[in-house]
């Protein structure tokens, strides 16, 4: 707390050739909220997720635990069952965003629940997927007896990410609580 005291540094100014400006002055944080908006907003990539779910049944058929097939795991098909309807809403509410944007009707904070359900369910998702290799999905890409190249646990650590960039789930829980519920800020 000393420092920041010593510091007391103002706000920086930026000279900008008027070419190079985008926008008009004093616009920087309009633009760059439209920018997060479509970072944020509904994404038609969201249909890989049922590719990725039906690998993760396949994946389940074929491996065993014990002399028990996984995909008979009742465990296991409660988790894909949860994540298979979680996906069937996240899919249907971004074809009803894609169908709003295409009327001309602008995204608004919604856009922060797309994000937020979006990176929490990926997560689940290849949890999901390395859990269901077992003891094998702890190993590395190029393992000789890694699953599928070990492209499961890259997908599952770099899932990580998107609950940060964009903007972090904390932050769009901020956004949708004060824009949307209405709540006081802080």
């Amino acid at each position: 707390a000393d420092v920041l005291k010593a510091v007391n540094v103002p706000f920086a100014v930026a000279l900008v050739p008027v070419a190079n400006l985008v926008g008009a002055p004093t616009q920087g944080w309009q633009i760059a909220n439209h920018v997060l908006r479509h970072e944020r907003g509904a994404d038609i990539a969201v249909l890989h997720y049922g590719d990725l779910l039906e690998e993760i049944a396949d994946r389940a058929r074929s491996s065993r635990r014990g002399s028990t097939r996984t995909s008979d795991d009742a465990r296991f098909r409660q988790r894909w069952s949860a994540l298979r309807i979680e996906y069937e809403a996240l899919r249907q509410g971004v074809l009803a965003a894609l169908a709003a944007l295409k009327d001309g009707r602008p995204l608004g904070p919604e856009s922060s629940r797309f994000k937020l359900q979006q990176s929490e369910f990926e997560q689940r998702l290849m949890r999901l997927a390395t859990d269901v290799q077992g003891a094998y999905g702890q190993l590395w890409l190029d393992g000789p007896r890694g699953v599928d190249g070990g492209i499961w646990q890259w997908r599952e650590l770099w899932s990580r990410a998107y609950s940060i960039y964009g903007g972090s789930s904390e932050i769009q829980r901020n956004i949708l609580s004060e824009r949307v519920l209405g709540m006081p800020r802080g």
